[in-house]
């Protein structure tokens, strides 16, 4: 497993047979769109959304920038919401591999949700991380885990888990911006 710390991000197309983890900030949601761009424009690609972050302007600006068929670019994208783990489990376990490159925006945000026992949470964690390595078996995986806040209390040893189970990682620290203004003379 290697983790690549940096400060400004190109990912690569993950490829199949191994699952590519970015952990990073909302602001990576470029670097994602593009490669999320990159790959509709050659064929289909799953698309799960669990923390409500896809932004359908952002990926056809890309796609029109390469392209002037976006509607048919847009239309390899299968696009699927996730609110709750449990519905993040379900379209997992729904999921074929076949081939298809399959994306999830921020994976953990579900599995944070309080409401549900953690006991609960983990068991569904690891069916959905089972899914996982059995579609990336056949088929390109990219997952993006949001760092909003650092997970505590029990809610620590779900990225782990993780992070267990990517053989690609990339995590993209929080910079912090200037906090004062520099002077020009």
């Amino acid at each position: 497993m290697a983790i690549s710390n940096v400060s400004t991000l190109l990912l690569p197309v993950p490829t199949k047979g191994s699952i590519s983890l970015v952990i990073a900030p909302r602001h990576v949601i470029e670097d994602l769109t593009a490669m999320l761009t990159s790959l509709a424009l050659n064929g289909q690609v799953n698309l799960i959304d669990g923390g409500n972050l896809f932004d359908g302007y952002r990926l056809a600006r890309m796609i029109r920038k390469q392209t002037p068929y976006v509607h048919q670019v847009l239309d390899n994208i299968n696009l699927s919401r996730s609110f709750t783990c449990y519905q993040m489990t379900a379209l997992l376990r729904e999921l074929p591999a076949n081939g298809t490159p399959l994306v999830v925006f921020d994976l953990l945000s579900t599995f944070l949700d309080e409401s549900v026992p953690f006991s609960q949470r983990r068991r569904l964690l690891y069916n959905s991380l089972s899914d996982l390595q059995r579609i990336s078996g056949r088929s390109p995986v990219a997952l993006w885990v949001h760092l909003r806040h650092v997970p505590s209390g029990e809610d620590e040893q779900l990225l782990p888990l993780v992070l267990k189970e990517a053989q690609n990682i990339w995590q993209l620290e929080n910079l912090r911006p200037l906090s004062t203004q520099l002077s020009l003379f």
